[in-house]
Order: C-alpha cells, then structure tokens, then sequence
C-alpha cells in the first residue's frame, strides 16, 4: 500500500477497502501535483477504531512526512478536507495489531496557487519569476532588482521578471548537514520612486532544500509590512541504465528488463547536477515476478 501519486486528482484508500484493513498496516502516500499548484484532500468515509487514535489512524502532512508539519491525526468522523501550502502532501495510514475495520476513502484535487511569484528548483538552476504587477502594487521597480552578484541580470518583459539562478554561481549559497543541501540567494529590489511608500528595500529570499528523495523549494518575499512564503517540491533528475556486460557499452532497452536467477546485472546510475561537490548512493534495488505485481520482491540491494 501506498507510493506516489502524481496526477492532477486521484483517489486513495486503506488496503482492501471497502473491506477491513489488514493488521500491522504501515501505508504511505505522497501526492505530489505540478508546481505552483496546491492540493486539496476530501476523506468522505472514515471508520476505524475509535478513542483516542492511538492504535488505528491516519495522519496528513503539509509536505514530506519527516519535516513537515501535521495537518491532522484522526480515526474517525465524516467529510475532512485538508489544504496543502504547496504542491505536495504526504497522508500516512496505521493499523496496529488487534481489530480492524472498512478504513477510509478520499479524493484529492489540485488547483492553481497564486501567479504572483513562481519557483522552480531545476537540474542545474533556481527559475524565479515575479509578476510586474506585483511588484508595481508594492511600490517595487522590476528594473532595480538584484541578486547577490549584480552581475547575474534578470530578463524583464512587460508582464514578469525572470531570474535563471544557477546553483554555482550569482552569489548563490551552499549549505548542507547530514540531511539536506540548501542552495540560497537573495533577490533585492528597492521603491520605484514614483509611489510613496513605507516600505524598506524588498528581499525576496530564494531556497532550493534537497533532502534524500526530494527537492524543496522556497521563496519568501519579506519588508516592514508583509511576509510571503511559497514551497514547491520536484524530484531528483536521476537516470537509471541497465548494461548487458562489466564493460557498459550496450545499454538494455527492454522494459520490463527480464532476468535470471543468479544473474550478474551491471547497473549505471547517474545524477544531472550542475554541483560538482554531489555524491549519488544506490539505496534499494528489487526485482518483482511481473511489472504490475510488487507485493512480492526479491532484494538485489537493500538498505546499500
């Protein structure tokens, strides 16, 4: 049970709904949606053991299930809706061992978040936009914006300002513990001079937060007067090529990749990044019987 979903709606449910659960149930769902969409999710039917939720639930998370902040925890009631601030959500469902119950439905929708800044985390860049509007409306100037080299220029149409930020240069930043990169940089900006206004110098904060499975992608907008905060999750541009010998020179193109028992496979794995200080590790590898059949597998690597 569980895995990622990515299309634009979907339905997820408890295992064998709208028969009981299975004991001993550990499920987890991401939804995952375009960038700059938020998401949407509806339980309309919940039936679970009761009480306190200590032995059956589900919980709902505003992004990925380890760092991001609990939406909800129930285990019964009727039609709760959940909102993302960005455009992924991670629902988790428990069972323990004793009784089990029918569980839960739900669907999920996506819908547009506000155009006025976007950001997108790609291979080797930061994609930043800014409406003009939304600048003009704060008393901004899109022709005084600036990163954290001034040398790194943004092109300025009558509608946006586009930033292409790479990740090794502008005056980007590179921070990282054992469990995230974070790529920062700063977009300044100062009062066009014709509004009158209050506020001081604009910094829009920029983010790119690579955990182990996940780009994180933030940007927030901070003066004297308002904050605005967006996320944006994708994934790692990563490819996988099978090779028919040790010496790599004939990939595999057969999809499924039919093998034998005992059979030595040569295996190339490779990571599209711009950052030269990167190193990719091949965590889990499993072969099933069929394509559509993953309940039973066999290890070929686990855990590295």
């Amino acid at each position: 049970c569980g895995g990622l979903l990515s299309s634009s709606s979907g339905t997820l449910q408890s295992p064998f709904y709208p028969r009981n659960y299975p004991n001993n149930a550990n499920c987890v769902w991401e939804i995952q949606v375009k960038n700059n969409f938020l998401i949407t999710l509806r339980f309309g039917d919940i039936q679970m053991e009761g009480g306190k939720c200590l032995s059956d639930y589900v919980e709902v998370y505003d992004g990925p299930l380890q760092t991001s902040p609990l939406l909800g925890r129930f285990c019964s009631g009727y039609y709760r809706t959940y909102t993302s601030s960005s455009n992924l959500m991670t629902v988790r469902f428990h069972s323990n061992s004793r009784y089990t119950y029918r569980g839960f439905q739900a669907n999920y929708y996506s819908t547009p978040a506000d155009d006025s800044t976007t950001l997108l985390c790609l291979t080797d860049y930061m994609h930043v936009v800014v409406s003009r509007y939304f600048l003009q409306n704060h008393g901004y100037s899109a022709w005084n914006l600036t990163l954290n080299d001034p040398s790194c220029t943004p092109n300025i149409t009558s509608e946006y300002v586009t930033f292409d930020i790479p990740y090794t240069r502008c005056g980007t930043v590179r921070e990282g513990n054992n469990n995230t990169i974070t790529y920062s940089n700063v977009i300044r900006g100062s009062s066009s001079g014709t509004v009158i206004t209050r506020n001081r110098n604009l910094r829009l904060h920029v983010d790119c937060k690579m955990l182990q499975n996940t780009w994180t992608q933030t940007m927030y907008v901070a003066d004297d007067n308002f904050e605005v905060n967006e996320t944006q999750y994708s994934r790692y541009d990563v490819n996988l090529t099978f090779y028919d010998s040790s010496y790599f020179s004939r990939p595999v193109y057969n999809s499924p990749y039919y093998v034998r028992i005992n059979q030595n496979l040569f295996l190339e794995a490779y990571l599209y990044s711009s950052d030269p200080n990167l190193v990719l590790f091949l965590d889990t590898c499993v072969a099933s019987p069929t394509p559509r059949n993953s309940t039973v597998t066999y290890d070929i690597i686990r855990n590295g």
